[in-house]
């Protein structure tokens, strides 16, 4: 037996534990914080895209002095009208916290339910953002079935297809392809959405080893290997690392200022019966992607060739 009393003899000590938390989950959404918000008025949200007559050929657009006005129909002669719609989707989190747990002290926070109100506020967010990048078509639902919103891989208007061998990545080629696919439609990309392995290929276009370009920082050489704004021939792109777009051979580009998020309700906390010994709450909002120019959002696929 110890000469002395050992910490291994002890019951009274106390833990030692952090008053502290961290979140180990990614919550960061991009694309819903990088986007205007508009507002809704309904379930169906509507916007009109205007098409402008056909250019007229050469030598049939040149008239002589004094003729007369003519007119016509047809889309070489008048606008072209088209209705384009999204469906609002409801987005709820919900939380429930017994009066004991709230009552009780507990490490990292002095509530439960404040901190459970938080935890659902974030996650609301990020089903968002999920939605926001979600490859389904708008849906009218019905009673007891939900309506859904469809997002940006459905809304894209311009389409390219990178055809690669074996497990080649996305390159410079292909991605220039889609901007001038899109640059050709009228549209100027400024936003490119990809994963962190495509933003990796991305950052080496500036070159690899010696010719990765040197910064400058208080007096001290840097190399650069990071590359967040991608000048082309077609657009100034800032580039948007998503955790949530992870797909090694897919990119999403588009026009920002021709996209918003319409909200017909906010985010808000929703109180709930609380008919025993707990406390609930939820988290509800309702909303749709905005897209006023189809050919505002292009999607860039890698097919493996033979």
């Amino acid at each position: 037996m110890s000469a002395f009393f050992e910490s291994y003899l002890s019951t009274g000590m106390r833990e030692d534990v952090l008053d502290a938390m961290e979140v180990i989950s990614p919550d960061d959404t991009p694309v819903y914080n990088g986007m205007a918000k508009t507002k809704a008025i309904g379930v169906t949200h509507e916007w009109l895209e205007i098409a402008l007559p056909t250019a007229s050929a050469v030598g049939a657009n040149s008239y002589a002095e004094g003729v007369a006005f003519t007119y016509a129909s047809g889309a070489s002669y008048q606008p072209v009208e088209t209705r384009r719609l999204n469906k609002c989707q409801i987005f709820h989190k919900t939380f429930k916290v017994s009066g004991t747990i709230e009552a009780a002290g507990k490490y990292g926070r002095e509530s439960e339910w404040s901190f459970r109100k938080l935890s659902a506020m974030k996650a609301w967010k990020v089903d968002v953002e999920v939605a926001l990048l979600d490859n389904s078509a708008s849906g009218a639902g019905s009673s007891g079935s939900a309506r859904t919103m469809m997002g940006l891989r459905v809304a894209d208007g311009v389409s390219a297809t990178a055809a690669t061998s074996g497990s080649a990545p996305i390159d410079e080629g292909n991605i220039n392809v889609l901007l001038q696919a899109m640059w050709d439609q009228g549209v100027s990309p400024n936003k490119l959405l990809c994963s962190s392995f495509v933003k990796r290929q991305i950052s080496q276009f500036a070159g690899s080893g010696a010719g990765r370009p040197i910064v400058i920082n208080n007096g001290e050489r840097q190399f650069s290997d990071v590359l967040d704004v991608y000048e082309s021939d077609f657009g100034r792109l800032t580039l948007i690392p998503s955790r949530r777009l992870n797909i090694k051979s897919e990119v999403l580009a588009w026009q920002n200022d021709l996209a918003a998020i319409a909200i017909l309700r906010p985010p808000m906390l929703r109180p709930t019966p609380n008919d025993g010994d707990f406390i609930t709450g939820a988290i509800v909002g309702e909303l749709t992607f905005e897209y006023l120019n189809a050919y505002g959002f292009g999607r860039l696929r890698r097919v493996q060739s033979a």
